[in-house]
C-alpha cells in the first residue's frame, strides 16, 4: 500500500512485531501500543485493516473497539476485519503464544457487531494466509457524503 502512494501507519502490542515491521517497511510509522489504549484521531483514516488482531479482545470489548474504529474513519471510510471463526472464547493452549486470549466468531455474530455499518462483504474463508477458518468482513463507516 505504501508503494502505491498510500500513507500507512502500523500499530502492534508486541515489541518483536513492531521491530520486524519497522525493518521490513522503512518510512512507515509503526507504534508500539495495545490496541485498546492506542490513540486514534477522529476522522483521520480512509481505511483501517485489522487482520487477525481484534480476535484477542473479548466480545464486549470488540464492540467498543469497533465504535472507536468507526469514529477514526472518515465518512465512507473502509474497515477490513478478519476474526477467528468458531464458537470458543478462551485462553488458547494450542496457540503459538500459549495462554493468549482468542475469541472466535460466527458469521452472524460478526454481522450483528457490524450493525450500523454498510457491510460490503462478509464471508468465511479457509487457509488464507494462515491455517484455520476465518470470518472476513469489509465494511464502510457510512454512506458517502452527498455534495
Amino acid at each position: 500500500m505504501h508503494r502505491q502512494g498510500c500513507v500507512v501507519e502500523g500499530l502492534d502490542g508486541a515489541p518483536e512485531f513492531v521491530r520486524a515491521a519497522r525493518r521490513q517497511c522503512p518510512g512507515i510509522t509503526v507504534q508500539l501500543a495495545r490496541f485498546e489504549t492506542a490513540r486514534l484521531a477522529r476522522g483521520r483514516y480512509d481505511g483501517i485493516w485489522c487482520n487477525a488482531a481484534l480476535m484477542h479482545v473479548p466480545p464486549a470489548e470488540l464492540r467498543r473497539q469497533l465504535r472507536r474504529l468507526r469514529q477514526a474513519l472518515r465518512p465512507a471510510g473502509v474497515l477490513g476485519l478478519t476474526l477467528s471463526w468458531g464458537r470458543s472464547h478462551r485462553a488458547a493452549s494450542d496457540d503459538w503464544i500459549p495462554g493468549r486470549y482468542i475469541a472466535c466468531y460466527s458469521k452472524p455474530e460478526v454481522a450483528g457487531m457490524l450493525r450500523g455499518w454498510v457491510v460490503r462483504e462478509l464471508r468465511v474463508v479457509s487457509n488464507v494466509g494462515r491455517k484455520g477458518r476465518w470470518v472476513q468482513a469489509i465494511a464502510v463507516s457510512s454512506a458517502a457524503p452527498r455534495l
